[in-house]
């Protein structure tokens, strides 16, 4: 009779674990999705004729891996790291983490395409998907983007365009150009607009008053910066001969302007600018008219350097330990914005020393009294972000930086050389020094990529494209302070002077290089905000939404059959342990 029992017990195990196995598998990659795009990529070939690319993308619930189904293997290497690329600045851009899904791209047979045009299209459909947001199919686009979501050029516009419309395509996203092919074209300052405009949604929300903490003097800073700039300009002026102070004086007198109206953060932008311009100046004429004074000046330049240096390198330890104990975007903004312009300084620094010019060593003075002045700004003591976050954002943007290079490379716009600088940003023990490291790393790209000639990001540049990029910073440091409850002051400033510099006319690639460059840093906050992604497949009785368009294929007929005689299965040989058990104990 125990034989009966013992049998009746593994027969039901054995049951179970038979019916447990195809409900496994039906959440991996191999079973049905839970999500089905179709994408219309825009492609140029080999014989300059534009064509358009139907591209299916499924989505199951995984880990963050992407498979290419490549019929014939001819997708690139190139598109494919522009993949990766794609789905990893989707993720920060959505705030959603991307390992909750797998990815299926699936190419039509024998698809030869290469390039990273596709980036743009496939960042737009990667966002959806990790926002759970319905997206019209009819629509293509194309452009690179860099690591803050500013949209690129690339070649073949108008071929890639028409071939678009002939397939009854209607919304046509691509960079700010000059001459637009047509009345669907859509110019794009960043993947945000392309977003808003394709979903109808706002990712980041409207923009808002931005309300300041009334506890901080932030002012303070602005001013004292101002008048020690002031000072400084004004005592090298008086040495300059007539002729001799570039645009020194100009600046110099709209930063006086600036704080007669109280406007400190412009006024400190601006004297800074007139210091570096009239000291630059005067060591070129030195250096031409004077040459044993041109020795002095440098020489006490490198004594006030080092003065200077001490300072910083002091005010950014101290900085730096407070701040690890109450992490809240402020004090991570000003320890990251004084830990860049140190950085600079240093770079700026060896380079005069191994090239002789004066400019680098003017520009290492400059901003070793910049990062000094930045590590002095009051900090706020509550504690908002835990280390464990800190941590996981760090990861994300370790990650997420390493694709951005390897996708950069691919385009021979930077050197292969960068990737060798991440791991030893990796071997550093301290987060907050590290995540600093990664954003000093990422100003460098935004430069190198800002200076690439011909120009690749913002080509054509028009008072309209500085404002909608001044309006999606705006846009994403309302949405960080909704995250945090703390403002972002580098972004208060450079909203503030990039505002102020398109009234004073300035070359609007100033402003470009100004509003990008803390675009950059944003994109970097908002990784401390990620969250999961609300994925069905790991839950019951629940279901992700279909876009209209889109649907699930059901379970094979095959399969659900063996799920019902499983299930009958199971049933039987409970009744058999039961009755086992009953006539056992009489």
């Amino acid at each position: 009779m125990k034989i009966t029992i013992i049998f009746s017990y593994m027969s039901s195990f054995l049951l179970v674990l038979l019916i447990l196995i195809p409900f496994t598998t039906a959440s991996s990659l191999n079973d049905y999705p839970i999500r089905i795009e179709k994408l219309y990529l825009a492609a140029v070939t080999s014989n300059n004729t534009g064509i358009i690319i139907p591209v299916t993308i499924k989505v199951f619930p995984g880990n963050g891996n992407i498979q290419i189904v490549d019929p014939g293997g001819k997708v690139s290497t190139s598109t494919i790291l522009s993949i990766k690329y794609a789905l990893s600045l989707a993720s920060i851009m959505a705030g959603r983490e991307k390992t909750s899904y797998n990815y299926e791209i699936i190419f039509p047979k024998d698809t030869d395409i290469a390039g990273t045009s596709a980036t743009l299209p496939f960042t737009l459909v990667f966002a959806a998907i990790l926002t759970d947001t319905p997206i019209r199919e009819d629509f293509s686009a194309t452009g690179i983007l860099m690591p803050n979501t500013i949209v690129g050029n690339v070649s073949g516009i108008e071929l890639k365009y028409n071939a678009a419309i002939k397939e009854n395509i209607r919304l046509f996203f691509g960079p700010y150009i000059k001459n637009t092919p047509g009345v669907y074209y859509i110019p794009t300052v960043t993947a945000y607009e392309a977003y808003d405009t394709l979903t109808k949604t706002e990712l980041l929300g409207s923009t808002q008053e931005i309300i300041l903490p009334k506890t901080i003097n932030y002012q303070l800073f602005f001013v004292n910066a101002t008048r020690e700039f002031l000072n400084m300009t004004t005592n090298i002026l008086f040495l300059s001969p007539a002729g001799y102070s570039g645009e020194a004086l100009k600046f110099y007198k709209l930063s006086e302007n600036y704080s007669n109206k109280g406007d400190w953060y412009t006024a400190a932008s601006y004297g800074f600018r007139s210091y570096i311009d009239a000291l630059s100046a005067y060591a070129i004429y030195l250096e031409e008219k004077a040459p044993t004074k041109y020795k002095e000046l440098l020489a006490r330049l490198e004594k006030w350097y080092e003065g200077n240096y001490t300072q910083a390198s002091k005010g950014l330890e101290r900085l730096g330990n407070y701040t690890y104990r109450h992490l809240n975007l402020w004090n991570i903004d000003i320890y990251v914005n004084a830990f860049i312009r140190y950085s600079i300084a240093v770079d700026a620094y060896q380079l005069y020393k191994a090239t002789g010019s004066p400019l680098q060593l003017v520009l290492a003075l400059a901003r070793i009294i910049t990062a000094k002045q930045w590590a002095s700004i009051p900090l706020i003591d509550k504690k908002m972000i835990s280390y464990d976050t800190l941590l996981s954002a760090y990861k994300t943007l370790y990650a997420f930086t390493k694709t951005t290079i390897n996708y950069f490379v691919s385009m021979k716009y930077i050197s292969n050389q960068t990737i060798d600088v991440l791991p030893t940003i990796n071997h550093i023990n301290n987060v907050l020094i590290k995540l600093a490291k990664l954003a000093y790393l990422q100003y460098i790209l935004t430069s190198d990529l800002l200076s690439l000639q011909p120009p690749v990001f913002s080509p054509y540049l028009t008072p309209e494209y500085i404002v909608e990029l001044n309006k999606t910073i705006s846009r994403i440091t309302n949405y960080l302070l909704y995250e945090s409850g703390t403002p972002i002051l580098s972004a208060l400033t450079t909203i503030d002077v990039g505002r102020t510099y398109a009234i004073e006319m300035e070359n609007l690639t100033t402003i470009d290089g100004l509003l990008v460059s803390e675009l950059s840093l944003l994109t970097m906050y908002k990784a401390l905000y990620m969250a999961p992604v609300y994925s069905c497949g790991s839950c019951s009785g629940s279901t992700i939404h279909l876009p209209q368009g889109s649907g699930t294929a059901p379970p094979p007929a095959s399969q659900t059959m063996f799920y019902v005689i499983a299930i009958i299965l199971v049933s039987l040989g409970t009744f058999l342990a039961g009755f086992s058990v009953k006539k056992y104990y009489g």
